[in-house]
């Protein structure tokens, strides 16, 4: 920030960052204060750095180990140093976020145990309340630490020097805060923000060893590919993100440092669910997982004439994603003139839509109370065996669940997973029904507020529900030689996902 010492006055490299002012756009020619850089690519020509290159050149001349090896050893370190720590924080954040999640969940249920609903309903909101409040705190602190911080590592990957954008403060900022958010119960990711994470990782570890913004950007691409292969236990999918989404150079040696760069987060983290288990903690090995997908006999297969069924469920789901991007955009601009230029509107905006989406998610399962058995395991695959423990009560009694608090009152992976996976119509029309248009209006509100948030969870989400739901219909309609719900399922979130998102290479491997 910076002004005369008359009148200091506040400016914000992001228009939605706590700081700007919609009277004065950065952008204009009067405000001589923010200015934005681009990188330099082009290598340095001065008399001097040619000199030293010489220089170097004539005294290693003749010998095995020269300065340019040297410098290919360290780099290579450099990107082991990034996998592994990227790998690392990933783990981690999943664990500490999964851990909070469940605290959260188990103590509500021991309270509505007892019969205490008042109870159980303010303890539960005043933990939300609390999460969602330490992760504006992070964004306060540092404000490019807010959103997903894709669209910024896209900006940089592709020649704009945004300030403090892989600053350590913004990676801690960014990582504490979306562990917050998500033990919050806001209808957000951890995915797009280990994007950034690993950004900002690879500019600290290669800090010491860069000389210019070429070497910077590269090692940048590669945190990047680290960042999303952390997220979805997809190597492959991570260098198509830097490739596709990210870069706008790339060459045959940065898709091969990529690659080594994921392969060493992808070890770090298996290692790390290995050591995980001797102490209980099995299945940390990725932050968002959509389980295994099992194919028997004709259940999961489809008729031809469904085809036809799954093109309108690809256009529905374009035009979800086109009325959820135009809602959202719309709200942004609002929020730009009426509530981003004051920290205190900012804060007291997340604590507003935190109480309203505690709200939502305790009361539509106590409004629409309705229990039911829980499916025979006769048949089932030992996935869908184990699914069946996290299906939510929620005041209904033991070997019964309620299917409303089973998407409601569960973390957003666990209730993918179900809707995935769970064979039997074990959720009614009308709480597919009632959960999608609830969770894509919460998500739709929520994205933009200040706390670190991604969007590939609550896009997978909301268009599984549908899929789901539409799945039921079908089922309904003609009970035999159909796919079966869940398959339906998993076409409706692929084309949510599209919808809202470019789904491009990366996301069919992820």
């Amino acid at each position: 920030m910076n002004g005369s010492p008359a009148r200091r006055k506040t400016f914000a490299i992001r228009q939605d960052s706590v700081g700007y002012t919609p009277e004065e756009d950065h952008h204009s020619t009067s405000n001589k204060h923010v200015k934005i850089h681009s990188l330099q690519y082009l290598d340095d020509e001065s008399e001097a750095y040619r000199a030293f290159n010489a220089t170097n050149h004539f005294h290693y001349r003749g010998t095995f180990w020269n300065e340019g090896k040297r410098a290919i050893m360290v780099r290579y370190f450099q990107l082991f140093m990034i996998g592994i720590i990227q790998g690392s924080i990933a783990y981690f954040t999943n664990v500490i976020s999964h851990n909070l999640i469940e605290g959260k969940y188990e103590a509500v249920k021991d309270i509505l145990a007892e019969g205490k609903w008042i109870t159980a309903f303010l303890s539960f909101y005043s933990r939300q309340l609390l999460f969602a409040a330490f992760a504006s705190c992070a964004v306060m602190i540092e404000p490019m630490s807010g959103g997903s911080g894709i669209p910024e590592v896209k900006c940089f990957l592709n020649g704009i020097d945004l300030p403090r954008v892989t600053d350590i403060k913004t990676g801690v900022c960014k990582v504490l805060g979306v562990i917050c958010s998500v033990s919050a119960g806001l209808p957000v990711g951890k995915e797009g923000p280990m994007v950034h994470s690993g950004s900002v990782v690879a500019t600290a570890v290669s800090r010491s060893s860069v000389r210019n913004d070429k070497a910077r950007r590269d090692f940048v691409a590669c945190g990047a590919a680290s960042g999303v292969c952390t997220a979805f236990s997809a190597p492959i999918g991570g260098i198509l993100f830097s490739l596709e989404e990210g870069a706008s150079y790339w060459s045959s040696s940065v898709t091969f440092r990529t690659f080594f760069c994921s392969m060493c987060s992808i070890a770090t983290l298996y290692t790390w669910n290995s050591v995980g288990v001797q102490y209980g903690k099995i299945g940390f090995n990725k932050l968002f997982s959509f389980g295994n997908f099992i194919f028997e006999g004709m259940e999961t297969s489809y008729s031809v004439w469904e085809l036809l069924v799954f093109v309108f469920i690809g256009c529905m789901g374009g035009l979800i994603g086109a009325i959820f991007n135009n809602a959202n955009e719309r709200l942004t601009h609002w929020r730009i003139k009426h509530v981003n230029y004051s920290k205190a509107r900012r804060f007291l905006e997340v604590l507003v839509i935190s109480s309203i989406v505690s709200t939502v998610t305790f009361v539509i399962p106590s409004v629409f109370h309705q229990c039911l058995k829980l499916p025979e395991a006769d048949g089932m695959s030992q996935e869908q065996i184990d699914l069946l423990d996290r299906f939510v009560e929620f005041g209904c009694p033991e070997g019964q669940y309620n299917p409303y608090a089973s998407l409601f009152f569960t973390d957003a992976n666990v209730a993918i997973q179900l809707l995935f996976h769970m064979h039997q119509h074990t959720f009614p029309m009308v709480s597919l029904l009632l959960f999608f248009f609830c969770y894509i209006s919460l998500a739709t509100l929520t994205y933009g507020i200040a706390v670190p948030s991604g969007l590939f969870v609550p896009s997978l989400l909301s268009g599984a529900a549908f899929g789901r739901l539409f799945g039921n219909l079908i089922y309904k309609i003609s009970p035999h030689n159909v796919a079966f719900s869940n398959t339906y399922s998993l076409i409706g979130a692929a084309a949510v996902l599209g919808g809202m998102a470019p789904l491009t290479n990366n996301f069919n491997f992820i």
